[in-house]
């Protein structure tokens, strides 16, 4: 899970959508494992 973000973070190259990408990734990852 974490890879996976880190992979899209590096694919988008720290773009403002890519920073909020990563933080919908993280709140439904934190949502699945609640």
């Amino acid at each position: 899970m974490i890879y996976m973000i880190r992979m899209k973070l590096l694919n988008q190259k720290f773009n403002k959508d890519g920073f909020y990408g990563m933080i919908i990734c993280f709140s439904i990852g934190v949502f699945l494992l609640i």
